[in-house]
Formats: structure tokens, sequence, C-alpha cells
């Protein structure tokens, strides 16, 4: 983790937010002066940066899983209470908590699907990313990058880039997807 520090007394001073870097750039008008760095200003406080934060798009605290929606491309939000059937295909990320019914495809070919809990799938899910915190009981699942499971997954075919699994997994076949 890298250490930056800023200057709240400056008129500049701007407080970022957990994990994001600030920059201040300053210009001048003579070229031979332009390339001299200006002398970093006294400090007042320390603020860390974590510069591996994109790195990891999830992790556990506190014994739950936390995903970062953002760095998960997540632009859509199905909320509980709302019911579907049929095929859908999406091009960004979905967190999902609803109940999708009947056997059809949940498509994000190069997305990330989040099953909140209390959600329930039954049906076929093609994805690249999927994490699993409610319940899918269906005919296949298909995550071509990683495959997160806290909640509980039956399935007749499991295919998956990464497995990380701390709930229920079954399935008839289970695979690493080369």
């Amino acid at each position: 983790m890298e250490v930056q520090q800023a200057n709240h007394s400056s008129p500049l001073a701007v407080s970022p937010r957990s994990g994001a870097a600030v920059f201040l750039i300053r210009e001048s008008a003579d070229p031979a002066v332009s390339h001299k760095p200006d002398p970093v200003p006294p400090t007042a406080t320390v603020i860390q940066i974590d510069t591996d934060a994109h790195k990891r798009a999830w992790h556990i605290e506190d014994g739950r899983l936390v995903i970062n929606h953002e760095a998960e491309g997540i632009r859509h939000v199905l909320q509980a209470g709302m019911v579907f059937s049929g095929d859908m295909e999406l091009m960004d990320g979905l967190a999902f908590g609803g109940v999708f019914k009947d056997g059809g495809t949940l498509s994000i070919p190069n997305g990330t699907l989040i099953v909140m809990a209390g959600a329930k799938i039954n049906g076929r899910i093609q994805v690249k990313n999927l994490y699993n915190l409610g319940t899918i009981d269906n005919e296949s699942v298909r995550a071509t990058g990683l495959l997160v499971n806290w909640g509980t997954l039956h399935a007749r075919t499991v295919e998956y880039g990464a497995l990380e699994s701390a709930g229920d997994l079954e399935a008839e076949s289970i695979k690493k997807i080369r």
C-alpha cells in the first residue's frame, strides 16, 4: 500500500475517495521551467491509497462476500419482486434480485451476473463472471471467467474459468474451461 499525503490548508486540497489518487498538474508558460517539478508542500494528514484495489473486484469482510459493482461493470439492477421467464441477453453487468423461471437462458457473454441473496434462477446461465449469493437450480452454468458461489448452486453441468465456493455446489459435471 502506497502512502500519500494531502495538504488540507491549501485551497487546492482535495479529499480523495477510498482507493482514489489525486494529482495536481501545474503548467508553466516557459518550457524551460515546465520540466522542473514543483516542491511538495508540507502536509498535515496522511492518506493511504490502496494501489492494488483494482486487481480484486471482490473480497471477504467479516465473513461476508463484498463485491465491487463498479469494478465488475454492473450497469443494471433488477430487484426482488420481479419475475422473468424466457431468454435474456445483456451487454453489461447485472445485479439480479428477483426470480428467473421456466428454464430460459440468462446470457451476459462479456459481463458479470450477481445473483443477490434471496434471488432464484431456474434457467441456463452463460456469463463471463458469476457471483452467486442466492439460489441457482438449473440445467447448466457457464462462467468463462470467475465463478464465486456463496449461495446454493445445483446444476447438471457447471463450467468455469476460476472457481471459489463457500456455498452449496452440486452438479453431475463440474469442469474447468481451459
